[in-house]
Order: C-alpha cells, then sequence, then structure tokens
C-alpha cells in the first residue's frame, strides 16, 4: 500500500478531493436509491450500492494507470477523440434515445450514455493542444484565436439542442482553459461580450422561443430567475427543504427522507469542507 503511495505522482490535494467525492458518491447512492431499491429490487438497497462500488473501483483504477501515461500521448490522441467527437454528437439527433423530451443519450443493450460526457473530455484535451502548438502566435485573432474559438463553438453547438447547461459548463470552461493558456484578454472580451448579447436576445424573444426545444426552456428558466417567479419551481423549493432540514451533520447515510421527492440532503458541514479544498486547490 506505501508502495502503490509512493508511486502516485501529481498534486496531492487534487487527489484527496478526488478520494473524497468517491468516498460521498457511495454515501450519496446508497442514501438516494433506497424508494428505487423498494419498486424495483424488493428493497435490496444493496444492489445499487455494490454496484456504485464497483463502479467506482474500476474508475479510480482507470485513474490510476491513466496518470501514468506521457501526457504527449494524448497530444497525439486529442485531435482524433475530437473528430470521433462530432459525428457521436450529430447522430443524437438522429438515434439517440429520447429522455424527458431530450435525445441526450444512446442506448445499447439496455445501457444508456451520453456522449457530451465523452465531448467534454476530448474538447478540453483538444483545445489544450491547439493552445500548446499555437503558444508563439497567441495573441493572433486569426491563426490562433478564431480556429479555436470556432472547434470550441462547434461541440458546443451540437450539444446545446439537447443539454443546454452542459454547452454551457464546457464553453465556459474552454473559455477559462484559453484564459490560463495565455489567450488575449482583447479576443475573451469580445466572446464575453456576445454571450451576454446572446443571453439577452434570447431572454427579450419570449414565447417565440416556445417551439424551440432546449431554447424555450433556458428562457423560461432565465425568465424565473429574473423575475422571481414562485411557479413551477419545484426542485428549487424541495432543494431548500433538504438544506433547511438536513441541519449542520445531515441526517446522515440512510435517514434522509427528501430523497423521495427530489433531491439528496447534502450535509453542510462537507460543503464546508469541499469548498476549503477547492481553496487549498486555487493556491
Amino acid at each position: 500500500m506505501i508502495k502503490l503511495l509512493k508511486s502516485i505522482k501529481g498534486d496531492k490535494v487534487i487527489w484527496a478531493i478526488v478520494l473524497l467525492l468517491s468516498v460521498f458518491s457511495v454515501l450519496a447512492v446508497y442514501s438516494s436509491t433506497g424508494t428505487l431499491a423498494f419498486r424495483l429490487r424488493h428493497g435490496n438497497t444493496e444492489y445499487y450500492l455494490l454496484k456504485q462500488i464497483i463502479i467506482l473501483i474500476v474508475g479510480l483504477l482507470l485513474v490510476y494507470f491513466t496518470h501514468l501515461i506521457d501526457y504527449n500521448k494524448f497530444y497525439k490522441l486529442s485531435a482524433i477523440l475530437y473528430f470521433l467527437t462530432l459525428p457521436a454528437l450529430a447522430l443524437l439527433f438522429l438515434v439517440g434515445a429520447i429522455i424527458n423530451t431530450a435525445a441526450r443519450w444512446y442506448e445499447v443493450l439496455g445501457v444508456t450514455f451520453q456522449p457530451s460526457e465523452f465531448a467534454k473530455l476530448a474538447l478540453i484535451m483538444f483545445v489544450a493542444r491547439l493552445l500548446t502548438k499555437n503558444q508563439n502566435e497567441i495573441n493572433d485573432f486569426k491563426k490562433t484565436f478564431l480556429p479555436i474559438f470556432i472547434s470550441i463553438s462547434v461541440v458546443c453547438v451540437l450539444i446545446f439542442p439537447s443539454n443546454f447547461s452542459t454547452a454551457v459548463l464546457v464553453f465556459a470552461d474552454c473559455i477559462f482553459l484559453m484564459y490560463f493558456g495565455g489567450a488575449n484578454l482583447k479576443h475573451l472580451g469580445i466572446v464575453f461580450a456576445g454571450c451576454i448579447a446572446m443571453g439577452l436576445i434570447v431572454y427579450l424573444a419570449g414565447d417565440k422561443l416556445s417551439h424551440f426545444g432546449r431554447l424555450g426552456t433556458a428562457h423560461n428558466r432565465m425568465e424565473r430567475f429574473v423575475k422571481g417567479d414562485s411557479t413551477d419551481r419545484y426542485q428549487v423549493d424541495q432543494a431548500k427543504i433538504a438544506i433547511a432540514t438536513g441541519g449542520i451533520f445531515g441526517k446522515m447515510p440512510g435517514n434522509s427522507t427528501q430523497k423521495n421527492f427530489c433531491h439528496i440532503r447534502i450535509p453542510i458541514l462537507f460543503m464546508l469542507l469541499l469548498l476549503k479544498n477547492l481553496d487549498l486547490l486555487a493556491e
């Protein structure tokens, strides 16, 4: 065990955060799947717990062996992954499994997976590759900034119709990556101004967007946020109840009740510890 720990490379704080979130994921799954287990597994709550532990172990092993690989190999692989992502996202519109009015998943042999999760990794690797390759011309708008921005936009546009929030988060991650990669602040300012303009257009377009799928959903959410509309706030209300009744330490695994309505009760103490770790990471 000690030999294994010594072989681990990289930032120990990041490793600690990964392990902390992994442990929490087991607790969260065990706490939240009680109702599902009684409905589908005759009350066998250990089924989902064991499944999560197996997935977690496999995932951590993949993380460990991946971090041993020379990062230069990912540099070469990133372009292939990026161009595989594009048709995978595009085909969702034709053969994607429609769940909750959105085609976000492929379903193969009863197992569903989201190509957008694969796209996140592929796009970030590809953007990092382009930033590294063009570091000497990082301030050139046409040769460097525009090609990178187009690469980001293509993926985000393909994700956007079915998953607005994921598209926004992926886009924001890539813009931050460009900032840390030395992109010109004036160019990033133009992008920021353009995002604000697009947001205003979506907000001001009103009911005209109601027939455009997730775009209409985005408008409705923005309108409720700005006006503080109390209608259709089921998930928000359930989350507030979960936080209010959870207390400082939460109700502990297996004792939560709000999971039967919507959300898992997250202990405030865990949230504070997570924020503290993120502050350490930022340093």
